[in-house]
C-alpha cells in the first residue's frame, strides 16, 4: 500500500512528499532502533568476537528489536503516506469522479498480468539457484 500511495503522489507531480515524509521517518527509525537494543556482532579478527546489545535496559529487546522497530516505522510512513493524501493533497485528482476512469481497464489487466508472470518467473529463478546451491 505504501508503494502505491507513493506512485499516487509522483502520478500528481509531488515528488517531494515521499521525501519530506522520510527525512521524519529515518531518524525515529533510527531512535527507535536504538531504543529497542540493535544486537551488533563485530568479528574483528579470526578469533576476536565483540558483541554488543545497545539501549536503554528496561526496554532492550535484543536482536528482534530491529524488525520490529523497521515495522513500526514502516507504518509510520504509510499513515503518513494516507493523512498527507487525504488531507493536504491537492484534490484535482479525485474531482470530477466519472465512470471514464474504468475506460480501457483491458491495457491496466494486460501490463498487470505481464508483471505477475515476471514476478513468478523471478521467484522460480531463484528457487532453482537455491535448490542448485543447496542452501535451499
Amino acid at each position: 500500500m505504501r508503494l502505491c500511495i507513493r506512485r499516487y503522489f509522483q502520478a500528481q507531480g509531488l515528488f517531494s512528499v515521499p521525501t519530506k515524509i522520510i527525512v521524519i521517518a529515518a531518524p525515529f527509525n533510527a531512535l527507535l532502533n536504538y531504543l529497542l537494543g540493535v544486537y551488533i556482532i563485530l568479528r574483528l579478527a579470526l578469533y576476536l568476537t565483540f558483541d554488543a546489545v545497545w539501549g536503554p535496559e528496561p526496554i532492550r529487546l535484543g536482536f528482534i528489536g530491529a524488525p520490529i522497530a523497521t515495522s513500526v516505522s514502516t507504518l509510520l510512513i504509510t499513515i503518513s503516506y494516507v493523512i498527507y493524501g487525504v488531507f493536504m493533497a491537492p484534490k484535482t485528482a479525485w474531482h470530477p469522479w466519472t465512470m471514464k476512469a474504468f475506460e480501457d481497464l483491458g491495457i491496466l489487466v494486460k501490463l498487470g498480468l505481464s508483471g505477475v508472470a515476471q514476478l513468478a518467473a523471478e521467484v522460480r529463478t531463484q528457487s532453482q539457484n537455491g535448490e542448485s546451491t543447496g542452501t535451499h
